[in-house]
């Protein structure tokens, strides 16, 4: 999961340096990529001092960012649309790519699910 350090502090996660922006920032992006290699890319490191790289933390804000936008913006393309790029930016990146595969995904979970079911209870 990715997210900016203004949106996950606003969710409780500690980050590393100073930054409080929710969109981008490049210059912490070139921050966090060299404490990223100082730490050889250790998650077990890194997420000491920035908990974007707790995998548990990270999750459980990802599930919350996206249905605190799907109750704003009641529509799940649109949720999508708005974690990639920001609840302002929704409505104009809702035909994104990345949102029309995962809508596809979602397409397909939907269309399966039952057999998926059925199987898990066997």
């Amino acid at each position: 999961f990715q997210f900016q350090p203004g949106t996950a502090r606003e969710y409780g996660l500690k980050t590393y340096g100073d930054s409080r922006k929710t969109g981008r920032d490049r210059n912490h992006g070139f921050k966090l990529i060299s404490l990223a290699k100082k730490n050889h890319w250790s998650y077990d490191k890194l997420r000491v001092v920035d908990e974007r790289f707790d995998i548990e933390k990270a999750s459980d804000v990802a599930g919350r960012l996206l249905k605190d936008d799907y109750k704003t913006l009641k529509d799940w393309d649109l949720a999508l649309a708005a974690y990639n790029a920001g609840i302002g930016h929704a409505k104009s990146h809702v035909n994104s790519a990345h949102v029309k595969e995962t809508g596809r995904y979602r397409q397909y979970y939907n269309n399966h699910k039952k057999d998926k079911v059925k199987q898990a209870r066997k």
